[in-house]
């Protein structure tokens, strides 16, 4: 155990690593500006690649996903080509602006719009109008879908408002697409459950709270407390962290001594549910070998147990050492409203047994998610007021000063001003 990087005892100095960043408080007034959201929706939301579904979702030729995205004003139409491949449009039709089609997902041949008929072909192309004739010069092949960019990557679909995006997505993803390019994303793909909710809140309080654990013995001490910190660690420290130019990444150890669990938990944890198993897992022994998964754990310590992402600019991401993982998309829609979307995937059941400990496991989570979104809508109601202009940050909170630093970087709202200093 001596030889491991970061061991219990050792955990390193975060700000360290990255003296640029610097240590003072950061302001609050980019959580309650309407100018400062303004600026976001047009230099942030309609400049990035953005997440928007999976491949599993449109896996044949004729599967759509269709959407709004309230903070890009706009509605949008993912499709599977007929050969194959995936590509976006704006979902309104050439003609009086209907929606082609309604929100959800599909299998089409064509799409043809609900209001006076016009047909589109799966690459957007105008195929047919009803009563062409009756029409003054139309020309047809400049009346097609309006398309976006999109591209894929590990198996998650971007689009890109931005009719001629600044950098592709490989470039935007950078070396964090690499870093964690290899897990397998799409191994989980069959077996997911969903929560989505309206929060009372500017997107960024919400986000901010998956982006450190260092509140996990105080918000989360029913649920996680034995299962991360212990008198070893009891602050939730984390082994490492990598800050890329806009994605960042934490690596989390899990409690090193094992707890027992009992009733439900334990039968769930015996036939194999992934929270129950956390703390079985991590043996106490020096010995312990792990079996690392592609793309997790860059510290190769043996008390490693997740590891924590953000992509910039609306998601957060945990890959789990229990051959799982969490993503949050987070969508802004107003100021102080936001739309949360929680996907956990996991293995397919392949028992009763395994089945029962899934369905544990989703109603573990859901106490746990509940316990995230418990704080955030009082915070933006009291951050709103003004009374504190700036906030300090511990050095376990790297990822939200990284966060503001970088959306600042983007918005630029302090670039002719001096931002609060506390």
């Amino acid at each position: 155990m001596a030889d491991q990087p970061n061991a219990w005892g050792d955990f390193p100095r975060l700000h360290d690593k990255y003296p640029d960043l610097g240590t003072g408080p950061v302001p609050t007034e980019p959580y309650h500006s309407q100018a400062h959201f303004e600026l976001e929706r047009d230099l942030i939301f309609r400049k990035s690649w953005l997440i928007v579904g999976r491949v599993e979702e449109i896996p044949n030729p004729g599967d759509y996903l269709a959407m709004d995205i309230e903070v890009a004003r706009s509605a949008i139409l993912i499709v599977r080509g007929r050969d194959g491949e995936v590509g976006a449009f704006y979902n309104q039709c050439s003609h009086r602006g209907s929606k082609v089609v309604r929100s959800g997902t599909g299998s089409c041949k064509l799409f043809q719009c609900p209001f006076h008929g016009w047909i589109y072909n799966l690459d957007g192309s105008l195929r047919g109008i009803p009563d062409e004739k009756g029409y003054f010069d139309l020309d047809k092949a400049g009346l097609s879908l309006t398309p976006l960019a999109a591209d894929v990557w590990s198996g998650f679909i971007f689009v890109n408002f931005d009719p001629q995006p600044a950098e592709s997505l490989s470039e935007f993803l950078g070396a964090f697409g690499t870093d964690i390019g290899d897990y397998p994303f799409g191994a989980f793909a069959d077996n997911m459950a969903e929560w989505r909710v309206e929060l009372n809140c500017n997107w960024k309080i919400f986000k901010d709270a998956f982006q450190e654990g260092f509140h996990l013995p105080f918000l989360h001490h029913r649920t996680l407390g034995g299962i991360y910190s212990n008198s070893s660690n009891p602050f939730n420290y984390v082994l490492d962290c990598k800050l890329y130019p806009r994605h960042h990444s934490m690596s989390q150890p899990g409690a090193d001594r094992p707890i027992e669990p009992t009733g439900l938990m334990k039968i769930a944890r015996d036939f194999g549910a992934p929270e129950a198993q956390h703390a079985a897992s991590l043996q106490a022994n020096e010995d312990h070998a792990f079996s690392y998964t592609p793309g997790t754990n860059w510290t190769r310590n043996p008390r490693w147990d997740v590891d924590l992402h953000a992509i910039f600019p609306n998601i957060t991401m945990n890959t789990f050492a229990a051959g799982r993982y969490l993503i949050n998309i987070i969508w802004p829609l107003s100021l102080d409203r936001t739309l949360w979307i929680a996907r956990s995937y996991s293995p397919k059941p392949r028992t009763a047994g395994e089945r029962f400990s899934f369905e544990f496991n989703k109603v573990f989570l859901r106490d746990i998610l509940i316990e995230d979104g418990s704080t955030v809508e009082g915070t933006h109601a009291a951050i709103r007021s003004g009374a504190k202009q700036t906030m300090p940050l511990h050095e376990q909170e790297i990822m939200v000063r990284h966060d503001r630093k970088v959306i600042e970087d983007h918005v630029g709202f302090y670039r002719d001003r001096e931002a609060p200093r506390g």
